[in-house]
């Protein structure tokens, strides 16, 4: 499903996001069959995870909760007595939700997410699943990537086989959005850097500051080393050429984190870190050298992008000091916004979908309820990361990819909406999963090295 997920327009269309909630139902169904088979087969201490639960299940009771309409009268959305009124009626049943359907959906969808979660965290327990998981991104990521290159340098400016009907001009594979590209391929990076930099562990077993240890690295590159290498590069051109500002900017501050990361964890080891950054940088300058003319014509071509965004910003929180707590519902934010255009904006800020700033979409439509039960999750199971890149001393470079990854979609939500695109979230969230799995030493480890 991770691998599928981009095709169809990043699953951003019901039919798509449909299936991928069936998908995960069906898998979370199978695996608890099996675990209700074998008894002890979940390993993974309650406590590690039990606070993220709790507030990610309460939210998700909240949200279900705002579209239900069996809230008291008076916590109703203002417009459903405005709609009895214009029918001529005396009461009309209604809802916390604006949109009960999209509420109801939205739902879904972060149910899905949190299954994509759960069924990583378990699985990836082992060593081997972790690897063939980020391997499965890194590969299918670099594939939509060399799509979407083909697709630019070869001029027939479609997606799949429709003819492209936005963007017309950068880069943006499978998503309508670049900039939902954009994030798509800096969570692909990110998994890169980690499987290269375990690959490189495991290379500068002889040491990197002497002759025989660097003939030992040129010795040990195999080809999954040059073909991470490979897929970074096709990978990284891609998201220069998408012209998403916010979207390489959140790249570069996930590699910073990611290697910060790898400092924190490889703290009696820094010239191995000092001289992978030094890599890292000089990969950078190499990339950027290669297609960096093309990138500042294209950001020079959507110098306009930002304006409007600080009008719509202003014209959500208006919208937020009217029902701050209880909010409008999961996906209503159209809705919300048809009702308080402001006479103020730009042409290029109208009609606007959404609020361009995924914490003031979601603080809109879940309130600060519903906002801050996610992002109590969220903030502990980065924080389970980080714990992990302190305490271990071998495959910390697991938890650095999920912290890297979580760096990536937080800067990026500030100025878009890619984690509402189904397989950008996904994505994100079995990256951030592989992270806190491996964020302790488990016992099935101790297994594989005796094999």
């Amino acid at each position: 499903m991770l691998v599928l997920a981009p095709l169809p327009f990043g699953s951003n269309r019901p039919w798509a996001w449909s299936l991928v909630a069936i998908g995960v139902a069906l898998t979370l169904l199978i695996w608890s069959v099996g675990v209700y088979r074998t008894p002890g087969a979940v390993r993974i201490p309650w406590s590690r995870h039990l606070p993220a639960t709790i507030a990610f299940l309460l939210a998700i009771g909240w949200f279900f909760l705002q579209a239900s309409g069996l809230t008291p009268s008076v916590w109703d959305h203002p417009l459903w007595s405005e709609a009895a009124n214009s029918l001529g009626l005396e009461t009309i049943s209604g809802a916390i939700s604006l949109n009960p359907n999209a509420s109801f959906d939205g739902a879904m969808r972060l149910l899905a997410y949190g299954g994509v979660f759960w069924l990583t965290l378990h699985f990836c327990r082992s060593r081997k699943r972790t690897k063939q998981l980020l391997w499965a991104i890194v590969i299918s990521g670099t594939l939509y990537a060399t799509y979407g290159l083909v697709v630019q340098f070869g001029g027939s400016n479609t997606i799949l086989w429709f003819d492209k009907w936005a963007y017309e001009n950068v880069v943006t594979s499978t998503f309508v959005n670049r900039n939902n590209f954009a994030t798509y391929a800096a969570l692909v990076i990110m998994a890169a850097f980690g499987l290269l930099t375990r690959k490189a562990d495991e290379a500068a077993e002889l040491g990197i500051a002497n002759r025989a240890g660097i003939a030992h690295i040129l010795d040990s590159l195999g080809p999954q080393i040059f073909g991470l290498f490979l897929a970074l590069f096709i990978t990284g051109t891609a998201l220069l050429l998408t012209a998403s500002r916010g979207g390489i900017l959140s790249a570069g501050i996930g590699i910073f984190v990611f290697l910060g990361g790898l400092v924190l964890y490889k703290r009696r080891r820094i010239r191995r870190t000092i001289v992978f950054a030094g890599i890292v940088l000089l990969g950078g300058v190499m990339l950027l050298s290669f297609s960096g003319s093309e990138v500042i014509q294209r950001l020079n071509q959507s110098s306009d992008d930002l304006s409007g965004r600080g009008q719509i910003w202003e014209t959500t929180r208006e919208a937020i000091a009217e029902r701050p707590w209880l909010g409008t519902g999961l996906g209503t934010f159209s809705d919300v916004a048809i009702r308080v255009r402001h006479k103020d904006l730009p042409p290029q800020a109208s009609p606007f979908l959404r609020a361009h700033n995924g914490y003031l979409e979601m603080i809109l439509e879940g309130g600060l309820i519903g906002f801050g039960l996610i992002m109590g999750a969220l903030v502990w199971l980065t924080g389970w990361c980080f714990y992990g890149i302190v305490v271990r001393h071998e495959d910390g470079v697991y938890p650095c990819i999920g912290l890297a990854a979580t760096a990536v979609v937080a800067s990026h939500a500030y100025v878009d909406f890619s984690l509402q695109i189904p397989a950008v979230a996904m994505t994100y969230a079995a990256m951030l999963a592989v992270g806190c799995a491996q964020a302790n030493r488990h016992a099935g480890h101790t297994r594989e090295r005796m094999i």
